[in-house]
């Protein structure tokens, strides 16, 4: 958590999410809108996504999503 902050502090995160692979190759994913990415929020998650099937885990995930920017010089579409 702190390589994000250091990395990305100046944009927005406006989701977390979880993503979860399991032994057949099925995947998961949860995530919510407007939680900090802190531990327990992350655990939350990830107990709600290995609560879908409850089948044994090959690959964990876990990231934010940012808010959309533009770029200070970008144009804007009129129409």
């Amino acid at each position: 958590m702190a390589d994000l902050a250091q990395k990305e502090s100046t944009r927005e995160i406006t989701k977390i999410f979880v993503k979860l692979k399991f032994n057949d190759f099925t995947r998961t994913t949860a995530e919510r809108a407007g939680l900090a990415p802190t531990l327990p929020d992350f655990r939350a998650l990830l107990d709600e996504a290995f609560g879908r099937t409850g089948k044994p885990v090959r690959l964990i995930g876990a990231g934010v999503r940012f808010a959309e920017t533009t770029p200070e010089n970008a144009q804007l579409n009129l129409l």
